[in-house]
């Protein structure tokens, strides 16, 4: 599995976004995920220098 800190890139907000947003076109609805668990995951990797399972 490949990792990426995609706070080196310099519209890394908007990445998160898509990012998020492809995986929620692409995920059945049983596995997509909710409000909270967005806002958590968006959070968590417009963080810089995040290594491993943060």
């Amino acid at each position: 599995m490949m990792q990426t800190d995609l706070s080196s890139n310099a519209n890394h907000k908007e990445t998160v976004s898509a990012l998020l947003s492809g995986y929620q076109a692409w995920a059945p609805k049983e596995q997509q995920f909710n409000t909270q668990e967005i806002a958590s995951l968006s959070e968590r990797l417009n963080k810089g220098g995040q290594t491993g399972n943060a």
